[in-house]
């Protein structure tokens, strides 16, 4: 079990699929099948690990309104107040870095996507295709 509030999205796939997409355009000749596999791969890779952020992040954004404390009795407010330091609080940073994580998953899509666009284009007698990844960073 990880730490709470650490990542378990580790990009180093998606980076790695990116950098055989470019040693593959710029290698001489065309491999149409590993160049297809390797959008793909990437691809379902991406889509995967969107779904699976965008469900941890509308699960937690519930957390961030909570963290507003009621203000009209004393008692009412102390234990609300505790409720918020040691369950509220470290919750939400679990939130907080979903968010990150996100940011980051979209940076490695944005950078595989224009490897796939690279290659795509170094490759003339392949028929790519790039498929169209819509990652959607949520505001609370």
């Amino acid at each position: 079990m990880l730490p709470q509030g650490t990542s378990i999205i580790d990009t180093s796939a998606l980076d790695n699929l990116t950098a055989r997409l470019n040693a593959i355009a710029s290698a001489e000749g065309e491999i149409c099948a590993d160049i297809q596999d390797a959008i793909n791969e990437g691809a379902e890779f991406i889509e995967y690990q969107a779904q699976y952020l965008t469900d941890q992040f509308n699960n937690l954004a519930i957390v961030k309104l909570l963290l507003t404390l009621p203000t009209d009795l004393d008692s009412l407010l102390t234990w609300v107040g505790n409720l918020a330091t040691y369950l509220v609080s470290p919750a939400y940073q679990v939130y907080l870095n979903t968010v990150a994580t996100l940011t980051a998953l979209s940076t490695a899509a944005t950078n595989f996507i224009a490897a796939c666009n690279n290659v795509k284009n170094a490759a003339t007698q392949c028929s790519i295709t790039v498929p169209s990844i819509v990652i959607v960073i949520p505001t609370p």
